[in-house]
């Protein structure tokens, strides 16, 4: 799916809305969490894709990287972000996570929640977002709850 894209080109992230670029996300999460992390599959696709809001990052027109966020009462929960792993270390994550927010406070919402994998808790940190509670078991990976308010919109 993709031969490398050159690292330093630039990125866009864009909502989903065509069947193709949701298959496209769904393979990078497969690649991601399934095939590189572990992950089961019937844990990787759940419930929640059905009423989430989907994201597709490219590079050179090619799919790199995803995440989703899912409406809820009083905030979004970002989810399933991934990069392929050529890719990471090049700010594409956080560009991911600023369309996520840009959109949820487009829609009205001012907190953002995610469960973070205990080993890029410091990717979120960078993002803005502070650990609320204690570590806890998700899919057999401790993870951890973190929090960023909206309120001024994303950050940039």
């Amino acid at each position: 799916m993709i031969n490398d894209p050159d690292k330093s080109s630039a990125i866009t992230v864009s909502v989903i809305t065509t069947k193709d670029d949701l298959d496209a996300a769904f393979h990078i999460r497969r690649s991601v969490f399934v095939e590189e992390q572990g992950f089961e599959l019937a844990d990787e696709f759940d419930d929640d894709d059905a009423r989430s809001i989907h994201f597709l990052a490219r590079v050179n027109d090619k799919p790199v990287g995803t995440a989703r966020i899912i409406p809820e009462k009083d905030y979004v929960k970002i989810g399933r972000v991934a990069v392929l792993k050529p890719l990471r270390g090049n700010g594409h994550g956080l560009t991911i996570m600023e369309k996520c927010e840009t959109e949820a406070f487009r829609l009205g919402y001012s907190k953002a929640v995610l469960h973070a994998q205990i080993q890029v808790q410091s990717f979120y940190e960078r993002a803005g977002y502070q650990v609320e509670g204690n570590v806890f078991n998700e899919c057999g990976w401790p993870h951890i709850t973190m929090v960023k308010r909206l309120a001024n919109g994303p950050s940039h």
